[in-house]
């Protein structure tokens, strides 16, 4: 602040003695928009700026502070074209390049405008050089340019001009007019009275637009006793306030005005001459309403339309509409936000032909301030600089842009190179780069090469040397460096595509042109784009990626040319969310989740042991096939070359029913998702082991845990377990009635699930029997006692002994439990009828009926429907009766119905056939000579040291126990393995020689005609389903289904003869030799096409073509025998010789068809069967030979009884009788040994290996066996 001095006062006395500086005029702003009342006097007479403030400091006023628009044109209303001081200094010591402030006056301090930014903090207008930065610490003036309004100019403090001197006329307090942007702000309110209570303040204030602002006193903050802080919302224009404090006290009208519109730049229209420009600005202060802004270009023409964006360095940007051509320039432009203008010649222009910017008319100066005065004009990470004008197009856009009226010269940043046209560039980012102006630019008036130079602007622009005046600068905003990543940037993105958000140094401005490049990506991904981020943060970008999958990619982006260094991105492995199982059957499975890319061909799917198919990606979720399994697998996702792990399910078990089965301790439940591997679940009631024993998808059987009660299952199968325990209350039962055979005897009573626990955990009997009623309801005495048993099959057993009297066939058994009482109906076993001895059609024979539980009084006995005579009970399970061998037979194929009644009970059965004799086979005679003939089937019974089925092979005998079965596994019964001997001679060696195979391969379906009409394999269509094994005999059971095919339920019993035995089958005697398999095979819920249709149960057995045996290679040979005479197709039996060792098959002439006897039917293939030409095995190394069982259509069920076993042969004699290893120091033994595969899923029934050994002693050693797949 300038302070008056004793020399000027004395001046100043003398100046008004002498008449000079009279009052030109005085009035008083009280009316008009933003009038304030203050008081205003003109003095006309010139004189320095320091004479005028001290003039007006002697009258009790303060040079003029012109605050807005309104106050400059009331005050342009004293003055008329005169030239007048206003208030104003330059901050910091006055540099060339300070900020103008007020110096005097209640706004002394306050900021004017920033000659650096080109920013107005309340009101100035400066001509188009102005201001000039020639002298230090410079004054304003509001000067009249010819043909132009009143605009500010800077001067220097010692030029004489007028003044006119501003009084408050005691109009206190004082707002600082301009001091708050319009985001709103805090607002100091000084020259209160000191009496004022501050705690009842309020300040209402009416804006020109009668927008009303009221603030009560909790806005409110003392400063001092004389002034307070309130802070001011957002808003626009100027506000009349009023200061009450609720008392004595109501200030006059106080005018404040927000901070008026600063611009940044503008980014032009670019080309003047079209008739629709579109001129967008960016800056700040423009308010929220497009209603109050008005906006004009070239000196008042209207650019319409206008909308407010916010852009994204915080700021906001006008875009609006102007009618062209402009053909008088495009500055200055006039912004006016209600009421509140700023005018700016200097304001960045962007030329989008060069993409960069341009301030047309920076202030006039000396070449030696041009480096600060740029330095501190940056914005937005761009440093200005003097532009080179070598350019025509340039020059032409400068020109068109400018002020008409206004002459433009502009330094040049150059020094001679070499004469005389060729410089060197001094400033800027071309520093040091040489170039020729060329003919464009006249150069003729240099003169001086060793000054600076400046061009000038116009149709023909000349390059003219000087040394002392002073020109303006043409800045030159540019991006000098390339946008640069802030930051690791880490981007991860989904393979959808999106955009994330990048951080960039170097970004540019609005209109820059912005684009990013992916260099490393495929050709077929989509391209990338960068846009901004309006969040106020310029360095914020939004990088919208394609949909894609892999990585990482390397890319880069580019802004104004610019382009950065490369930076990655990736895209995201899949995520998986969810899985939905698969059936444990195997089906559809779908995987929720994301990052599944875009084509079902880039996913791939890994589930070990699994086959996975039919990928197909919808959105959010993939479907696929998966084949059967059970339990959770660690799995992988994999799509393009991200990979992901997860744990796939098959679906849970889950139950659906459970029945329990009345006479065992077995239940059934029902539901789904149990598998097929006896192996793989696990079935719990009560949290302890339900053993299963039988198992499909659906459907399983387990033994209940011993003494269970009331309580619930679980199933886990492979780790998976039910979502929720299946309640189950148990209902007890009896196991078992063993009922007497005969009136008087014993029964025995075992029952189940009839506990309770004691205290201790001992389970507790039931009550006792209480009753035994007849049909006729009568009390029957009986004698009983009761046991608990704590081990063995049964908890509890009763026995009771009838009294002699009794002969009722039937009773009630009653036992009480817990109050109820469980009744179960009982009697004498039940008879049945086995078989029947045959004799000769129409001749008169005895017959003899086998069978069980005969009463022992009987009443009658018929054969196909004829009365026997003089029948009598010899046993309980043997019946003598007299036939006259009448009865006609209407199907060979079918026995005789034998009938027998006694009391209550007639049983039944298809038993008796008329006998055929059957030659046995034989060499010269039946059996060799070496065995007993069954004329009735034609087979040989041999003695010993003799088999085969014309006992004419003579066999070793044995010096050691026949092998025993070696349980392996749950899938493979070994018999005949890891026998062991004292002996370790390595002599002692064995080597199989040659094995057999036999197995079931086909069931297929044949019409009458002999056309096939389904054919069922067991090695491809079959799923085993159940296994037992029953040690006592060497027995193994499994059943399988067809759940692709058919409904049919397969059956087959394997028992193990160590030793010869006979059996019976349909009724007829059966001799069987050691070493033997004996299958017994059950068909059940088979669906035919047609009646009239037979079944084949097909078997392929199978051998070495040729054996290399002792002195000579031995082809294998089969032969066939036995037969019905009426079906010469048919064949009873049929071995294969292979060298030492011969394969023996034989088959019951019966089949059981729907609970009748009927004759069987075995056949030969012949070579011409499709099923040759399919087997693998079907080569010149190997034999094959195709038989089958055939059955007629059948209602129920069906039963067959093939079996299957081996001998070997003594050491086979040459032509001469020698044996080959008759030299030999040990004799050598044959050992047969037989494989069975009983697993779930098995392919072979039956593998056959002979061994041969060297013994030195009575002991044997066999080595443990290889079991090896008989079809490949």
């Amino acid at each position: 602040m300038l302070k008056t001095t004793t020399p000027t006062l004395v001046f100043l006395c003398i100046y008004f003695l002498l008449g000079v500086g009279l009052v030109s005029s005085q009035t008083t702003w009280n009316t008009g928009t933003a009038n304030n009342g203050h008081i205003y006097t003109y003095f006309n007479t010139p004189v320095s700026y320091l004479f005028a403030v001290e003039s007006c400091q002697s009258s009790s006023s303060y040079l003029v502070t012109i605050s807005n628009f309104y106050e400059m044109q009331f005050v342009l209303t004293l003055i008329g074209n005169n030239e007048i001081w206003i208030s104003s200094e330059q901050n910091n010591n006055g540099t060339h390049f300070s900020n103008f402030v007020y110096g005097t006056g209640p706004e002394m301090g306050g900021s004017i405008y920033d000659p650096n930014t080109d920013t107005s903090f309340t009101y100035s207008q400066w001509s188009p050089l102005t201001p000039t930065f020639t002298t230090v610490n410079s004054r304003l003036t509001v000067v009249v340019p010819s043909g132009r309004p009143h605009l500010f100019n800077n001067r220097d403090p010692t030029l004489n001009y007028g003044y006119v001197c501003e009084s408050d006329g005691g109009n206190i307090p004082f707002i600082q007019s301009g001091s708050i942007p319009t985001t709103g702000g805090v607002l100091i309110i000084s020259g209160l009275p000191a009496s004022l209570n501050h705690s009842a303040l309020s300040l209402v204030g009416n804006n020109i637009n009668g927008v009303t602002l009221d603030i009560t006193i909790s806005n409110f903050i003392t400063v001092s006793s004389t002034s307070v802080s309130v802070v001011i919302p957002a808003g626009t224009g100027g506000y009349y306030f009023t200061i009450s404090d609720g008392g004595a006290y109501t200030s006059g009208a106080l005018y404040f005005q927000y901070q008026p519109p600063k611009l940044r730049y503008i980014i032009p229209p670019p080309d003047l001459s079209q008739g629709s420009l579109t001129v967008s600005i960016v800056g700040s202060n423009f308010g929220g309403s497009t209603n109050l802004l008005d906006v004009q270009l070239s000196n008042g023409i209207a650019c319409q339309s206008p909308s407010i964006q916010d852009t994204f360095e915080g700021y906001q940007m006008i875009i609006c509409q102007v009618t062209g051509p402009l053909l008088d320039g495009f500055l200055p432009v006039f912004v006016k936000v209600d009421e509140v203008v700023t005018v700016s010649y200097r304001v960045p222009l962007y030329f989008a032909y060069n993409q960069m910017f341009y301030s047309l008319f920076r202030q006039s100066s000396t070449l030696a301030y041009a480096p600060t005065f740029l330095q501190n004009s940056q914005f937005n990470q761009m440093v200005p600089y003097m532009s080179i004008l070598n350019d025509a197009e340039l020059i032409g856009q400068v020109k068109s842009y400018s002020d008409p009226n206004t002459q433009l010269e502009f330094y040049q940043p150059i020094q001679i190179e070499t004469l005389p046209h060729t410089f060197k560039i001094t400033q800027g980012p071309n520093t040091g780069v040489i170039f020729d102006y060329g003919s464009g630019i006249d150069t003729s008036s240099i003169v001086d090469y060793t000054v600076p130079f400046f061009i000038t602007v116009s149709d023909t622009p000349s390059l003219t040397s000087f040394n002392t005046t002073a020109f303006s600068y043409l800045c030159e905003f540019r991006q000098l460096n390339p946008p640069a990543f802030i930051g690791i940037q880490n981007i991860l993105m989904n393979t959808n595509g999106g955009y994330v958000i990048i951080n960039l140094n170097n970004y540019g401005v609005v209109s820059s042109v912005l684009s990013a490049t992916c260099v490393t990506c495929p050709g077929n991904m989509g391209s990338l784009q960068l846009t901004r981020v309006n969040s106020g943060d310029p360095t914020a970008f939004l990088l919208t990626l394609p949909a894609g999958i892999s990585g990482p990619y390397s890319f880069k982006v580019t802004i104004d040319s610019l382009t950065s260094q490369q930076s990655e991105f990736d895209y995201f492995p899949p995520a998986v969310t969810s899985v939905t199982p698969a059936k444990v059957t195997g089906g559809m499975a779908t995987i929720f989740g994301g990052n599944f890319g875009q084509l079902s061909s880039d996913i791939t799917i890994n589930v070990p042991g699994k086959i996975i198919t039919n990928i197909n990606f919808v959105g959010s979720f993939i479907e696929f096939q998966i084949t059967e399994g059970t339990g959770l697998i660690t799995s992988k996702l994999q799509v393009g070359n991200k990979v992901t792990f997860f744990n796939f399910t098959y679906e849970a078990p889950s139950i659906s029913s459970v029945l329990q089965n009345s006479q065992d301790t077995y239940v059934e439940i029902t539901g789904s998702n149990f598998g097929f591997n006896l192996t793989q679940i696990s079935v719990t009631y009560s949290d302890k082991p339900c053993t299963v024993f039988s198992i499909q998808d659906n459907f399983l059987r387990c033994y209940l845990p011993k003494y269970a009660q009331n309580g619930f299952f679980k199933i886990s199968v492979n780790g998976i377990s039910m979502t929720s325990d299946y309640g189950y209350n148990l209902t007890p039962f009896f196991s078992s009635v063993t009922k007497s055979a005969i009136p008087q005897g014993p029964v025995t009573i075992s029952g189940f699930f009839w506990s309770t626990q004691s205290y201790d955990g001992t389970p507790l009997p039931p009550e006792i029997i209480t009753a035994i009623t007849d049909t006729n309801s009568r009390i029957l005495n009986l004698t009983c006692t009761l046991n608990l048993f704590t081990s063995g099959p049964y908890q509890y057993q009763i026995q009771c002994m009838f009294l002699p009297f009794i002969s009722t066939t039937f009773y009630q058994i009653s036992v009480v439990y817990n109050t109820q009482s469980y009744v179960q109906n009982s009697g004498y076993q039940l008879a049945e009828i086995t078989q029947a001895t045959p004799i000769p059609q129409n001749q008169r024979g005895n017959v003899t009926v086998v069978g069980s539980n005969f009463g022992e009084i009987i009443d009658s006995v018929a054969i196909g429907g004829r009365a026997c005579t003089s029948f009598q009970r010899v046993t309980s399970g043997k019946v003598l009766c007299d036939f006259d061998g009448l009865a006609p037979v209407s199907n060979p194929s079918i026995g005789l119905e034998v009938s027998i009644v006694f009391g209550d009970q007639n049983p039944k059965r298809n038993a008796f056939f008329y006998t055929k004799k059957i030659p046995c086979p034989g060499v010269t005679t039946p059996c060799s000579s070496h065995g007993t003939c069954n004329e009735n089937n034609g087979q040989c019974t041999c003695e010993s040291g003799y088999d085969a089925f014309d006992c004419s092979v003579q066999v070793p005998t044995p010096s050691t126990p026949p092998p025993k079965p070696v349980s392996t596994d749950n899938s493979t019964i070994i018999i005949g393995s890891n026998t062991t001997s004292s002996s370790s001679d390595d002599n002692e060696s064995s080597q199989p020689s040659y094995n057999f195979k036999v197995g079931i391969t086909h069931i297929r379906e044949l019409t009458f005609s002999g056309d096939i009409v389904r054919v069922l394999s067991l090695v491809t269509d079959i799923k085993w389903v159940e296994l037992k094994e029953f040690s006592e005999n060497k027995t193994l059971y499994y059943r399988g289904i067809f759940p692709e095919k058919s409904s049919l339920v397969l059956e087959v019993y394997t028992t193990y003869y160590e030793e010869p035995s006979n059996y019976v089958f349909g009724g007829e005697d059966f001799h069987i030799s050691r070493n033997s398999m004996k299958l017994l095979i059950h068909m059940f819920n088979y669906t035919f096409d047609k009646e009239t249709n037979s079944l084949e149960v097909i078997y392929l057995s199978k051998t070495s073509n040729s054996i290399s045996y002792d002195c000579e290679t031995v082809q294998s040979i089969p032969n066939f025998g036995g037969g019905d005479t009426s079906d010469n197709q048919t064949i009873d039996w049929f071995e294969i010789n292979s060298g030492g060792a011969i394969f023996k098959a034989s088959f019951s002439r019966r089949m059981i068809v729907d609970n009748r006897y009927r004759l069987s039917k075995v056949i030969v293939l012949p070579s011409t069967d499709t099923l040759y030409q399919l087997s693998t095995a079907s080569t010149n190394e190997e034999f094959n030979l195709y038989t089958a069982i055939v059955t007629p259509y059948f209602e129920n069920d069906c039963y067959l009884d093939p079996n299957f076993a081996v001998l070997t042969t003594v050491d086979y004699q040459d032509k001469n009788g020698k044996t080959c290893n008759e030299n030999d120091e040990f004799p050598r033994w044959k050992i047969a040994t037989i494989v069975v595969c009983a697993g779930v899923g098995f392919i072979s029934l039956i593998i056959i290996l002979v061994y041969v050994f060297y013994q030195k002693s009575l002991n044997l050693r066999i080595k443990s066996l290889k079991f090896t797949k008989l079809f490949k």
